[in-house]
């Protein structure tokens, strides 16, 4: 070895033009825009399915309203399709309705029940699960409803009726 063997060998240090350091920065800020633009959009979207499933329950909501005189079956079949108007596929099998006869009354039908009239009260329970992607992403939402109504009302002379029949 020639020269002074003690003696460090300095490399200069690497640095960056100035035009690199403004090429990065660049880069830097062109992913940070894009980041921010796709929170923004999946926070939209997420409103949106949000507003989709707000809908979806306002419309069952009025569906319940509407439930004497049906059956199981045709009750099931127009949640299924009001469930498609909003744009959420639901299967047969993922929707369970009850219609059942019970004790319990609602305040219209104490009242009628206070006039004499025979009411038959029935209450129809309502159960489903669907999910609404967002970038793929399920966002699982779960329905239950239950509603009690008079199903049957008779007048206060029909049930006086029945009563001296049962009491013959």
């Amino acid at each position: 070895m020639h020269g002074y063997p003690n003696r460090k060998i300095r490399r200069p240090p690497i640095t960056l033009s100035k035009m690199e350091r403004a090429g990065f920065a660049m880069i830097k800020k062109i992913v940070l825009i894009l980041l921010i633009g796709i929170l923004v959009h999946a926070g939209y979207r997420y409103i949106l399915s949000y507003q989709i499933s707000e809908g979806f329950n306002d419309d069952l909501d009025t569906l319940m309203l509407a439930v004497s005189g049906q059956t199981e079956a045709s009750f099931q079949q127009q949640v299924i399709q009001r469930a498609g108007r909003h744009g959420i596929h639901l299967d047969p099998d993922e929707v369970s309705v009850r219609i059942e006869d019970t004790t319990a009354s609602s305040f219209g039908s104490r009242l009628l029940s206070r006039t004499g009239a025979a009411v038959q009260n029935k209450q129809i329970t309502l159960d489903l699960e669907y999910q609404l992607h967002v970038y793929g992403i399920p966002l699982t939402r779960l329905v239950h409803r239950t509603k009690v109504f008079a199903a049957e009302i008779g007048s206060p002379a029909s049930a006086q009726e029945e009563q001296l029949k049962q009491t013959e």
